[in-house]
């Protein structure tokens, strides 16, 4: 029997990109996190008739850029 593989997690760095591009310390990553995931579901509810495919959130030092494709 063959084990079961998230199909993301195995093309991720091969064919797909990271979604979320930061990095945090210990104390910031659940924050981080948190924050990430709000974003995410704010802008699919707000254009949930845009068919947006992906979001992609990078954090740099005090800012950060978000993607909608």
């Amino acid at each position: 029997m063959g084990q079961k593989v998230s199909p993301t997690g195995l093309r991720l760095g091969i064919i797909k990109n990271h979604t979320s591009v930061w990095y945090a310390t210990k104390k910031d990553y659940a924050d981080y996190l948190l924050n990430d995931l709000d974003v995410r579901e704010y802008i699919s509810k707000q254009l949930a008739a845009a068919s947006v495919s992906r979001i992609e959130i990078e954090r740099l030092a005090q800012t950060a850029r978000i993607t909608i494709h």
